[in-house]
C-alpha cells in the first residue's frame, strides 16, 4: 500500500522502522542493529536530498552538520519511542544552522509534509535557515545564535526536574563563552543534562585543531566538572552503548562524537566545505548510486527563484562591500613593510573569513592575520586591547547580528581609549536566508558613549568605491570606529543623468558628511548603505516625472551634518529609510534632532519590523522596503502649495509624489513556473513572455497560499490539475512562466487584489498567447457557444484583450483559435469579427461596449463594474459591499476622459420589475443590463459640438439642445450626440421631467421619465431645440433621501381590506389592477392584495376597487397607486348608477396621483354627504410584509358621528398565489362579496 512519501522520491514511510530503546541495556541486538543502521542511512540520504533543493534554488543552507548527527538523533527517537515518560521528547540543537534536523523530525512526526522539505530556505516556505518556535509545525524552540541554547536548556531542566534532557552542540558552537558559564551552572545544580557534542574539526573558516590550538572539548568540560564521554560517530554499537552510558549517568553528562565531517558523502567528507550545502551536482550523483532516481530527478528540475529589477540611478555591476572592506585594508596595508604592519596592525578573524572579506587580508597579509575561533567578545577586546596601545590598530570582523553579542565589550574598549576597526557584515535583512535571528539590526546599540568626547563613529558606505574611500579615511583615525555592510551586493551610485560613478576619480570621504546625491525642493529621502540604490531608484523615477525630490546619503550615521541638516531639515518633509530596526535605527533618533534644532519637516522613517520570511531578495519586499512596494501601499495625502501632491507610504516603503494626470507607477505580477510550479515576482520593465489562462471558476480551486505552501495537500483538487495542464500546455508552447489568476493573485491581501484588477486588461493584453479552458465543453458534445465561459463577466475582457486565444474543451484538446471562431464568437458574445480579429475597440461606443457585457454574470455584484474597467481605460479603488453603486462609480470614472453621449442613451428592459414602473430615474445606467438592447445601434457623432460636462453635488451638468414636449412644460426632450447606426436621418434624445422643490417650485434639476432613448429625424435638431444648461439628479439608493430627490425604492405592494363595507351591505363589483401584471388574490375575509415586488417609482395608472350598494343605489370606488415613496388613496362615490366603472375609469384624471402628492394630502374623500347618512369612510394604512415584500396593509373603515376609529389590523400575506387576474371585464357587476373559496390564492395570516 502506498505511503505518504510514495511521491517524495524516498519513500520515507516505507524504509523507516521506529525502534523501541531501552537505555538500560547498552547492548544491541543484531536485529536492533539492522533497524538502526538502516534508519541512519534513510535520514541521511534525506538530508542530502532536500538540503540539496536548497543549493539548486540558490539559497545555500548546510548539509554537513545535521547529515553528521542523524546517527545520534536516531538513538533519541528510539529512547523517546521506549520511555516516553522518562525524558522530555526534544532534541535540542545550540547549532541552529543545523536546522535540517529538526525540519526532518518535524516532516517524520507527521507536522509538515515531506514533499514541503523541498522548499528548504526557500521565502515564504516557513523553512528558514534556523528553528523558528511559532514558524514551523512541529518545530519546539528557536536556536538563536551559535552556542547560546544551553543555558536556556538548563532552564527548561529547572523546570522539568523528573525528566532527561538532550541537547546537541559541536567542537564549534562549543568554542562560544556562554558555554562554559552554562556547563557550570549544570555541574553545580546536577542538571539532568546530556549533551552529545559532534566533533569533526571543521567550521566554517577551517579546522580548530589548526587555527585553535590546545583547544579540547574534552578537557572543556571536564575542566568544568562535566562527566565527559567519547565515542566513534560512525561505529554505532560503540556509539549506542556510550550514550546509554551517558543518559544512565546520574547529572550532567557529555558524550564527544568523533567522525570526519560528512562521511560518505564523495567530495566533501572531512572538508570544510561539507558545512556549507551540498552542490546539486554532488547530491544528484549521491542520489543516483543509492537509486534515487526520482529524488535526483526533482533537484534536476528546481531553477534558482529571483526578483530581477533593474534600479535606475545605479549600475548594472553589484559588488560585495564585505569583500572591498578586506580589499581596502589590504591597500592601506600596501604602504607598510611586514615588519611595519605586524607591529602597527592585528586583524582578528571570528571563523568567519570568507563571509566577512577577511580572507583577503588572510591571504595577502597573513602578517596581521589571526585565525580565533568562534569567541566573539573575547576577539573583539583581544583587537580593542591591541588597539589600545599607541600608534596601533586593532581590526576585528563578524556578522551585524553579533554586535549585540558584545555591547559590553564595547563599552570597556572606549573607557581604555582602545583604537579598534569593527566590521560588521550582513547588515539589515536583504539576502538573509538565516532569517530572524541572524538579521543585523541594532546596530546603534554599539553609539552608547556619552556625548562629552565619544569619538565612536558608525559609517555605512552606499557603494564599492565608498567603502574604500571610507577605510582609506578612516583607518588610522583614533576610537572605535564601526564599518558596516550587507551580505546582498550592491551597485555602483551614479551621478544624475550620467554613467559616471558619484564616489568615483576624485572622490574623497569626509567623515561626518551628509552627501546630496540629488538636491530637491519638495523634500528628501535620507538613506545609507545599501538601502541607498534602492532609494535612488524611486527618487531619480519621480524626478523625471517633474517631481523635485532629493537623496541624501548619510554614511556617517551617528553624526548631525549641521549644515546640511539645515537644508533638508527646512524643506517640506524628510523620510528616512533603512533596513536597520525601525525601534531603534536612524529614524528613531532623527526626528529628536529635529525637534532639538527648532526643524520642523513633515517627518516619517521606516525600517525593519518584521519577522523573516526566509529567501534571500525576498527578505527587503517582505519587508516593504523595495521601491515599488510604495506604488502598492495605502499613500497617505499630504497637501502642500510648493508641489502638487506629496503621498507618503505607510509602511512599507517610499512615498511617491504626482500629479493629477501623471502615472508612471509600475505594477509588480506573479508568474508560474511552468515546470517547477514556485511563483515569481516581475515588474512591468522586465517581465518575461507568458501565457495566460482564461476559465470560470469552480470548486477546490488553487489559491495563491495554496501553490506557496506544501503541494502535497492540493494534488487532489481538481484545480490543482487544471493548473498542472495548463502549464504543461504553455510548457509545449516554449513558455516559461504562466499566469493563472487562481493562484497568481494574493487575494488575502487587499492592495494587491486591486492594483491586480486594476491591471488585469493589461496582463491579459501583453501576454503572448491565452488558453481559454471550457470546463463544460466535452469532445464531439457539448455546444461550443453553450459554455459557461460566455456568460461570466470577466471573460469578456479576456477574449477581447490577448492578441492570440485558444479555446480548449475540458480534455484540454484544442478546439480551435478566436480569428478561427470569430463568427460563432459574434453569434454568442455579440462582438463584431473585427475586434476578435484585431482587437482594437477604437471606433466603438460605450453603449456598444457595455451591451457586450449585458447579461453576463459574475458572483459579486460589484464585479460587474469592475471586470470592465481595463475595457474602458480606466482605474478605481475597489469597495466590494458597495453593490449597484461599483457601477455608478465605473461612468464617472468613464464620463472623466470620454465625451461620448451613449453613456447616456441605455434603455430599461420593460419586461423587468424596474421596467415596469414609471418611476423617475437617474442619468446613469444601474448596470450593464439597461444597455442590453444597443449593440450595433447607437454611435455617438464627433463631428457635432459636444460641451464639457462633470457630475456634481447637484447632478450631472451638461449643456445639451433640448425641445419642450407640446403636452406640458414639465417635460423636455434632450438630444443626446448620438446617431442610430446606418441612418443618417435619426438622431437620439432622452425625455427629462423637472423637479419640485419642497415649496412645489421648481428647482432648476431634471430626472429622467420613459424608459425608452427617443430616436426622430435630424431635422427636428433645427426645429426648437435650445442648448440648455441642465443638471440631470443621479439617485443613491443606498442613502435615505427626501421624496423630491426621488432616490429610494418604494414597496408598490398593498393588501385592502373591506370588511366593514360588507357589514354595511356593500358588494365587490369590479375592479382595475392597473398594470396587466399585477397579482390579485382573494379570499373569505373580505380583502384584496396587489403583489407586484420592489421598485422604484410609482405604479401607473393607479388601481381601482368598485363597490355597490344593492338597497341604497350608491357606488363607492377607491382608488389607490403609489408616488414619490408613498401610498396615496381617493375615496369616491356616486348615487348615479348609470355610469359603469368602465365609464367612470375613461373619465378619471391620470394625473391625480401627482396632485395629491403635491398638495400633501395622501388620502382624499370625495363621498356624497348622503351616501352614509350616520357614518363616514376612512383608509388606514400600515406597512407589513406581502409574499416576502415589503408592503402597506389598508383597511377602510367605518367611523360613525363621534369619529370613533375601530381597531386596526395587520395582516400578511402567505405564500405567493399563481398569477391570476381579474379586470372589469372579468368581474361581474354584482358578484358575491365572498370570491371563489381557491386553495390556489394565498392565505392572509393575521399579524400580531
Amino acid at each position: 500500500m502506498p505511503t505518504a512519501t510514495a511521491d517524495f522520491g524516498i519513500d520515507v514511510f516505507a524504509k523507516y522502522k521506529p525502534i523501541p530503546l531501552d537505555p538500560s541495556n547498552p547492548k544491541l541486538s543484531e536485529e536492533q542493529k539492522s533497524d538502526l543502521l538502516n534508519n541512519i542511512a534513510v535520514l541521511r540520504d534525506t538530508i542530502v536530498y532536500f538540503t540539496s533543493s536548497g543549493a539548486a534554488r540558490g539559497v545555500s543552507g548546510h548539509t554537513g552538520g545535521p547529515y553528521d548527527t542523524i546517527p545520534e538523533v536516531c538513538i533519541l527517537e528510539s529512547f523517546f519511542h521506549h520511555s516516553a515518560d522518562k525524558y522530555l521528547p526534544v532534541v535540542y540543537d545550540e547549532s541552529g544552522h543545523r536546522v535540517a534536523t529538526q525540519y526532518l523530525l518535524s516532516a517524520l512526526h507527521g507536522h509538515i509534509p515531506f514533499e514541503h522539505l523541498l522548499h528548504y530556505r526557500e521565502a515564504n516556505s516557513k523553512l528558514p535557515g534556523h528553528p523558528e518556535l511559532g514558524l514551523t509545525p512541529g518545530i519546539q524552540f528557536s536556536s538563536g545564535r551559535l552556542g547560546h541554547l544551553w543555558s536556556f536548556v538548563n532552564g527548561v531542566a529547572l523546570a522539568h526536574p523528573g525528566k532527561t534532557l538532550f541537547m546537541l552542540g559541536s567542537d564549534g558552537s562549543q568554542q562560544e563563552g556562554d558555554d562554559a558559564e552554562a556547563a557550570r551552572m549544570a555541574v553545580a545544580q546536577n542538571l539532568n543534562v546530556k549533551l552529545l557534542l559532534d566533533d569533526n574539526d571543521v567550521t566554517i573558516a577551517g579546522h580548530p585543531s589548526e587555527y585553535l590550538k590546545g583547544y579540547s572539548l574534552v578537557s572543556t568540560l571536564k575542566g568544568h566538572g562535566m562527566t565527559v564521554f567519547e565515542a566513534p560517530g560512525e561505529d554505532i554499537e560503540k556509539l549506542y552503548a556510550t550514550v546509554c552510558e551517558a543518559v544512565t549517568h546520574n547529572g550532567p553528562a557529555a558524550v564527544i562524537v568523533k567522525r570526519k565531517m560528512a562521511p560518505g558523502i564523495k567530495g566533501l567528507e572531512g572538508s570544510t566545505h561539507a558545512h556549507d550545502v551540498i552542490p546539486a551536482k554532488n547530491a544528484i550523483e549521491y542520489l543516483e548510486e543509492r537509486g534515487y532516481n526520482e529524488a535526483a530527478a526533482k533537484i534536476k528540475a528546481i531553477t534558482p527563484n529571483s526578483l530581477p529589477y533593474l534600479y535606475s540611478g545605479s549600475s548594472k555591476e553589484v559588488f560585495a562591500n564585505r569583500v572591498i572592506f578586506g580589499e581596502a585594508v589590504v591597500s592601506v596595508l600596501e604602504k607598510l613593510s611586514k615588519e611595519e604592519a605586524k607591529g602597527r596592525v592585528l586583524v582578528i578573524d571570528s571563523d568567519l573569513e570568507g563571509s566577512t572579506g577577511l580572507s583577503v587580508i588572510h591571504k595577502k597579509r597573513p602578517e596581521v592575520f589571526m585565525s580565533s575561533g568562534i569567541m566573539e567578545r573575547g576577539n573583539f577586546s583581544a583587537a580593542a586591547g591591541f588597539g589600545s596601545v599607541k600608534g596601533k590598530v586593532g581590526i576585528f570582523s563578524t556578522f551585524s547580528a553579533f554586535c549585540e553579542m558584545i555591547i559590553s565589550e564595547i563599552t570597556m574598549a572606549r573607557l581604555n581609549f582602545a583604537n579598534v576597526i569593527c566590521h560588521f557584515s550582513h547588515s539589515g535583512v536583504d539576502d538573509m536566508a538565516d532569517n530572524t535571528c541572524h538579521f543585523g539590526l541594532n546596530t546603534f546599540f554599539a553609539d552608547n558613549g556619552l556625548i562629552d568626547g565619544d569619538t565612536t563613529r558608525l559609517y555605512f558606505p552606499a557603494d564599492a568605491n565608498q567603502m574604500r574611500a571610507t577605510v582609506a579615511k578612516v583607518f588610522w583615525d583614533q576610537g572605535i570606529r564601526l564599518i558596516i555592510s550587507t551580505r546582498s551586493k550592491t551597485p555602483l551610485i551614479l551621478k544624475e543623468g550620467s554613467t559616471e560613478p558619484f564616489h568615483g576619480e576624485g572622490y574623497e570621504f569626509i567623515p561626518g558628511k551628509d552627501e546630496f546625491i540629488r538636491e530637491g525642493k519638495v523634500g528628501y529621502v535620507i538613506a545609507y548603505g545599501e538601502m541607498v540604490y534602492r532609494a535612488l531608484d524611486a527618487v531619480d523615477r519621480l524626478r523625471s516625472d517633474g517631481v523635485d525630490v532629493g537623496l541624501v546619503n548619510k554614511s556617517t550615521l551617528n553624526v548631525v551634518d549641521e549644515d546640511a541638516f539645515r537644508i533638508y531639515g527646512t524643506s517640506p518633509f524628510v523620510l528616512v529609510v533603512e533596513s536597520l530596526n525601525q525601534k531603534t535605527g536612524l529614524g528613531s533618533k532623527m526626528g529628536s534632532w529635529f525637534l532639538e534644532r527648532g526643524l520642523t519637516p513633515k517627518y516619517k522613517y521606516i525600517g525593519t519590523s518584521k519577522e523573516g520570511c526566509g529567501g534571500l531578495s525576498e527578505q527587503i519586499f517582505h519587508q516593504g522596503l523595495d521601491p515599488q512596494s510604495v506604488i502598492k501601499a495605502k499613500q497617505k495625502a499630504v497637501n502642500h502649495a510648493s508641489y502638487p501632491r506629496a503621498i507618503f507610504a505607510q509602511p512599507p516603503f517610499l512615498f511617491i509624489l504626482f500629479s493629477a494626470t501623471t502615472d508612471t507607477q509600475q505594477y509588480m505580477m506573479w508568474l508560474l513556473d511552468t515546470t517547477s510550479l514556485a511563483l515569481s515576482a516581475f515588474f512591468d520593465n522586465n517581465t518575461p513572455h507568458y501565457a495566460i489562462l482564461s476559465h470560470t471558476w469552480g470548486p477546490e480551486e488553487v489559491l495563491f497560499q495554496d501553490i506557496r505552501g506544501p503541494h502535497e495537500r492540493i494534488l487532489d483538487r481538481a484545480g490543482y490539475k487544471k493548473i498542472k495542464e495548463c502549464c504543461a500546455k504553455a510548457l509545449e508552447a516554449g513558455f516559461k512562466y504562466v499566469w493563472i489568476d487562481t493562484c497568481c493573485i494574493d487575494k488575502t491581501n487587499s492592495a494587491e487584489l486591486s492594483e491586480a484588477i486594476n491591471s488585469m486588461f493589461r496582463w491579459y493584453q501583453n501576454s503572448t498567447t491565452c488558453y481559454a479552458y471550457l470546463a463544460d465543453v466535452t469532445p464531439n458534445d457539448s455546444p461550443f457557444g453553450m459554455s459557461r465561459w460566455f456568460k461570466r463577466g470577466w471573460t469578456l475582457q479576456e477574449l477581447i484583450a490577448p492578441t492570440d486565444v485558444l479555446f480548449f474543451d475540458s480534455y484540454w484538446n484544442e478546439i480551435g483559435s478566436r480569428e478561427s471562431l470569430r463568427g460563432d464568437i459574434e453569434g454568442v458574445t455579440g462582438v463584431p469579427e473585427q475586434v476578435l480579429v484585431h482587437g482594437f475597440l477604437h471606433g466603438h461606443c460605450i453603449a456598444e461596449i457595455m451591451s457586450w457585457a449585458a447579461r453576463r454574470e459574475t458572483t459579486r455584484l460589484e464585479d460587474r463594474a469592475y471586470s470592465l474597467l481595463g475595457l474602458f481605460h480606466v482605474s478605481m479603488p475597489l469597495i466590494y459591499g458597495e453593490g449597484e453603486q461599483a457601477f455608478t462609480r465605473l461612468q464617472l470614472e468613464i464620463m472623466k476622459s470620454s465625451t461620448d453621449h451613449s453613456l447616456f442613451a441605455w434603455i430599461i428592459d420593460r419586461t423587468s420589475t424596474r421596467g415596469r414602473s414609471a418611476a423617475p430615474q437617474g442619468v446613469l445606467a444601474i448596470s450593464p443590463d439597461d444597455f442590453r438592447n444597443l449593440g450595433g445601434i447607437l454611435r455617438s457623432v464627433p463631428t457635432l459640438d459636444t460641451s464639457t460636462y462633470e457630475m456634481t453635488n447637484l447632478g450631472l451638468r451638461i449643456t445639451l439642445p433640448c425641445s419642450k414636449a407640446q403636452a406640458s412644460d414639465r417635460y423636455i426632450l434632450a438630444h443626446l450626440n448620438c446617431k442610430v447606426n446606418l441612418s443618417d436621418d435619426k438622431v437620439v434624445g432622452i425625455w427629462l421631467e423637472k423637479i419640485r422643490g419642497e415649496d412645489g417650485r421648481y428647482v432648476g434639476r431634471f430626472f429622467r421619465v420613459q424608459h425608452d432613448v427617443i430616436t426622430h429625424p435630424r431635422e427636428s435638431w433645427n426645429r426648437n431645440p435650445k442648448p440648455t444648461s441642465l443638471y440631470i439628479i443621479q439617485p443613491k439608493s443606498s442613502l435615505t433621501q427626501p421624496p423630491w430627490s426621488y432616490g429610494f425604492k418604494t414597496p408598490q405592494n398593498w393588501c385592502l381590506d373591506y370588511s366593514d363595507l360588507c357589514k354595511a351591505g356593500y358588494l365587490l363589483e369590479a375592479y382595475s389592477a392597473g398594470y396587466e401584471d399585477f397579482q390579485a388574490s382573494h379570499q373569505k375575509g373580505n380583502r384584496i392584495s396587489f403583489v407586484l415586488g420592489e421598485f422604484c417609482g410609482s405604479a401607473w395608472p393607479p388601481s381601482v376597487i368598485f363597490f355597490r350598494h344593492p338597497d341604497r343605489a350608491a357606488r363607492v370606488w377607491i382608488a389607490i397607486n403609489f408616488y414619490a415613496g408613498s401610498p396615496w388613496a381617493i375615496i369616491d362615490g356616486s348615487l348615479d348608477m348609470k355610469d359603469t366603472p368602465e365609464v367612470i375609469l375613461k373619465d378619471y384624471p391620470l394625473d391625480k396621483a401627482n396632485k395629491r402628492w403635491e398638495d400633501g394630502n395622501l388620502v382624499e374623500h370625495r363621498l356624497p354627504k348622503t351616501v352614509f347618512e350616520d357614518e363616514t369612510l376612512t383608509l388606514t394604512v400600515k406597512r407589513g410584509i406581502l409574499s416576502d415584500h415589503v408592503g402597506f396593509m389598508m383597511r377602510i373603515a367605518v367611523l360613525d358621528h363621534n369619529h370613533k376609529k375601530q381597531e386596526l389590523v395587520e395582516y400578511h400575506l402567505g405564500p405567493r398565489p399563481e398569477k391570476r387576474m381579474m379586470s372589469l371585464r372579468s368581474c361581474k357587476r354584482g358578484s358575491s362579496i365572498y370570491p371563489p373559496d381557491d386553495p390556489s390564492f394565498g392565505a392572509l395570516v393575521k399579524v400580531s
